[in-house]
């Protein structure tokens, strides 16, 4: 399951509970595949990416769950061409496989090197880093910063991410085949800002408490709201970076937002829904909780 580091850097990063594995993952080909390769095939070597504070620790370990690298691996060793695995045509087309999952800034470089006497096919490249799921028609979608579509999918709240709702516009796919176009972004009003706003509620104390934002009222007013993890609500405004006319500055907002987490220990004040947009708290007493916003 995909779970919030929201202190690493204020980057949103993947918990413990993915299975985390090693930084090099060597996959030997195997099976059917095997008995036609040359009697000393070469091994795939995958440099996974890894949590931002192990970055150059001899020990440090992906984010990347188990499931997913297992997927990947498989996908470059299809692509491997039997007769000749170390040819530039296997190489190419590696490559292009892998950069086609929308996991890579770029394409990633696949390269033939010799390890220990031995063939290795080694993968390496820009990771890109998940930040939230964007739910649209009762899925939710894994997307990283810029709100580019990255290849998971899971039922409402399964991902342990956190949400965008709200969302009007379909996933990007391609133009001919209607397949999901992974690595492009998601067009639509307010995702970015939304994005940019979990980001920055992501490096404050009361963290835990924020579960998503929804941005169903952005392409009128341009306001987003932020959704707690007991699906209450705080009109939070226009963008981090662009807060609306008459609106007080984003510093002032997240003052406010401590305040009230110092004083009730709650962002929401214990209430179904506030507004903080002004200089001001203003509670709305007729206000219901969206029972249904997060699933959590």
């Amino acid at each position: 399951m995909w779970m919030r580091l929201a202190s690493i850097v204020g980057m949103f990063l993947i918990g413990g509970t993915l299975g985390l594995g090693a930084l090099f993952v060597l996959g030997k080909v195997e099976g059917a595949t095997a008995v036609r390769l040359a009697k000393s095939p070469p091994m795939l070597v995958i440099h996974w990416p890894v949590l931002a504070t192990d970055a150059s620790s001899a020990s440090a370990v992906t984010w990347m769950p188990a499931t997913l690298r297992s997927e990947l691996e498989s996908l470059a060793i299809g692509k491997i061409v039997v007769d000749d695995p170390l040819s530039g045509a296997s190489l190419a087309g590696i490559g292009e496989a892998m950069a086609a999952t929308g996991w890579f800034e770029g394409k990633p470089l696949v390269r033939r090197v010799y390890r220990n006497n031995r063939s290795v096919i080694d993968v390496s490249g820009d990771w890109r880093v998940p930040v939230a799921v964007v739910r649209y028609d009762d899925l939710d979608y894994l997307v990283s910063k810029g709100g580019r579509l990255l290849p998971a999918r899971y039922s409402p709240g399964a991902s342990g991410m956190p949400v965008v709702l709200g969302v009007g516009d379909p996933p990007p796919a391609d133009r001919e085949s209607g397949r999901l176009a992974f690595g492009q972004p998601w067009s639509g009003s307010g995702i970015g800002e939304a994005l940019e706003l979990l980001r920055l509620m992501s490096m404050m104390p009361f963290s835990a408490q924020v579960a998503g934002v929804d941005i169903s009222r952005h392409g009128r007013t341009g306001q987003l709201e932020i959704v707690t993890d007991r699906s209450t609500r705080i009109l939070w405004g226009g963008g981090p970076d662009r807060p609306l006319p008459g609106e007080i500055r984003t510093e002032g907002k997240i003052a406010l937002l401590l305040d009230i987490a110092r004083r009730y220990g709650r962002i929401d004040a214990g209430q179904p829904r506030i507004e903080i947009f002004s200089d001001r708290v203003v509670i709305d007493r007729t206000a219901s909780a969206a029972v249904n916003a997060t699933n959590q």
